[in-house]
């Protein structure tokens, strides 16, 4: 849904980014998207103990790599090598570490 949301702005190589907001650094890397204050917003209410809150973001690669290179500058060599014509990339912060995975290309 988030790819094709930001397919929809005209991204041409989107990504998504799965955000824990319980994590440190996931929420800097949140502080610096556009819609931070409604995100926020959204997870001031609260979560039960048995909720994990995640946050689901689309974006165009270059806004995304920006984002977390900050953060991750040890990814670099993997941040070289995202092709999106292998797919489209998924970006998952959480525990105070960050996974890309490569997910399979979405038809248009």
């Amino acid at each position: 849904m988030n790819f094709a949301l930001a397919r929809g702005r005209g991204d041409t190589s989107p990504v998504v980014l799965l955000l824990d907001p319980r994590d440190r650094l996931a929420l800097k890397i949140l502080e610096g998207h556009d819609r931070y204050e409604r995100i926020r917003e959204r997870l001031s209410g609260g979560y039960g103990p048995d909720v994990s809150p995640l946050v689901i973001v689309g974006m165009p690669l270059r806004q995304a790599l920006q984002l977390t290179r900050v953060y991750y500058p040890d990814m670099f060599d993997e941040y070289e090598l995202l092709d999106p014509a292998r797919g489209f990339h998924v970006f998952v912060v959480a525990a105070g570490d960050i996974r890309i995975a490569t997910m399979p290309p979405v038809p248009l």
